[in-house]
């Protein structure tokens, strides 16, 4: 193995962020002192806390046992030893890396006040799982199983409208197909085995009603599906079956629901200015082609 390789598998293996490893508190502050007091190595003068390495060897920092394996240990000090070298390079004043501090930084954060909100949701009742059980007939005491045929399809400019009249002429999957082809339209084709249960609300919604043999057109006018319903067979689940799966689904609502709901009250609360030439939707069309 070159030496290349092994700093690469170095890096990766590390996995520690770049603000961490820049981001040194200066000495004769009282941070500095607060980290010097927890000090796990030194490396050159310049320590690494104890916290650094219980977050290096998976330790949570209430965790009194510390301790780190000898292969990390070397890890960390080797990536001190690079760090190092990148400062005395004055890599630290590069716009670029400056940049990737910051951004590095940025996610870390975010992840972390993501995280405490989501400690915070309550995982449901078995009222709540009942309820939804008892309330989506369709996706569990009337559930099915389809067999369908989808398009997926990127229709050119103009030509949805086009598309949609051809799916009431095109009555078989081979003929839609053909017809796809025919008019240069991009398009994949998948059979597909679903249940019902598994559905988005959107497709389920359009699905239920749909008639073997009959289509179902999901999207835009750009990107657009079209499921041809070849067959359904009914397949009940019983409460006990889906239980967790719906405990589950729930839970993964209710977070999504504080993730956006927290995201919305900060956007309320914020005062965003765009400086040019970027704007809220990004960079502006070059001029002329707008």
């Amino acid at each position: 193995m070159n030496q290349t390789s092994k700093l690469l598998i170095l890096v990766a293996a590390l996995s520690l962020p770049l603000s961490a490893c820049t981001e040194k508190k200066s000495a004769g502050t009282a941070e500095s002192k607060a980290v010097e007091s927890k000090v796990g190595v030194k490396v050159n003068g310049q320590a690494i806390s104890v916290t650094e390495l219980d977050v290096k060897s998976g330790h949570a920092t209430s965790d009194k046992k510390h301790g780190i394996s000898e292969p990390k240990m070397k890890q960390m000090i080797d990536m001190e030893l690079l760090r190092q070298a990148a400062i005395q390079s004055k890599l630290d004043a590069d716009e670029d890396i400056r940049a990737r501090i910051a951004n590095s930084t940025r996610t870390i954060l975010a992840m972390a006040y993501m995280e405490k909100q989501l400690a915070a949701v309550v995982n449901p009742t078995e009222a709540d799982i009942s309820n939804y059980y008892n309330n989506n007939p369709a996706r569990f005491t009337e559930r099915k199983l389809y067999e369908i045929h989808e398009f997926s399809i990127q229709a050119p400019p103009g030509k949805a409208a086009e598309i949609q009249a051809q799916l009431g002429k095109s009555k078989k999957v081979q003929e839609f197909d053909q017809w796809l082809t025919g008019n240069n339209i991009p398009y994949t084709s998948t059979p597909v085995s679903v249940t019902s249960d598994r559905l988005p609300d959107d497709v389920l919604q359009k699905l239920k009603n749909a008639p073997v043999g009959g289509t179902v057109v999901v999207g835009g006018k750009e990107r657009m599906n079209v499921l041809f319903v070849l067959a359904e067979q009914k397949q009940p689940i019983t409460l006990a079956q889906v239980k967790p799966a719906v405990a589950n689904m729930l839970m993964e609502k209710r977070k999504s629901e504080t993730l956006d709901n927290a995201l919305k009250q900060l956007r309320d609360k914020a005062k965003i200015e765009y400086v040019p030439p970027y704007t809220a939707n990004g960079l502006p069309a070059p001029v002329g082609m707008e």
